[in-house]
């Protein structure tokens, strides 16, 4: 059998200098280039821009979607892992704004330029709905 040795400890680690107590500092929030809180929320108010379709009894009718918006930032983006600026973005709802980037449900079978185009035309619309609002206030 071998035999071990036990191993001696020495006197435990300390510390050359205590460890500075005080509050967590935050950097200062910047506002970034292209941030726009007013218009997000005047995209929020509008409905989703998907029309939803109904079909009841074989009979199939176009308007709009009955659930809350969220604003999509569809515009495109500086760099990777960045957001676009705030006045690309579109109402969508949380189940289209899903199916936008599952690419499923009314974006199925688009290629990602068919739903570029179709993200910048609704870019155009957004924009001159929300300039009506803050006109008409």
């Amino acid at each position: 059998m071998l035999e071990v040795e036990a191993v001696k400890r020495g006197k435990p680690l300390a510390r050359s200098k205590p460890l500075r107590r005080g509050r967590l500092r935050r950097k200062p929030t910047r506002v970034k280039a292209g941030s726009d809180a007013q218009y997000l929320n005047a995209v929020r108010e509008l409905p989703c821009a998907v029309e939803a379709i109904r079909q009841l009894g074989g009979e199939t009718t176009y308007g709009e979607c009955p659930l809350p918006s969220h604003a999509h930032h569809a515009g495109r983006r500086p760099g990777v892992g960045m957001k676009a600026a705030d006045d690309t973005a579109i109402p969508l709802c949380y189940r289209h704004h899903q199916q936008w980037h599952d690419a499923s449900g009314y974006f199925h079978g688009m290629t990602r330029s068919e739903r570029r185009k179709w993200s910048d035309e609704r870019i155009i619309e957004t924009r001159a709905k929300v300039s009506i609002a803050r006109s008409a206030a």
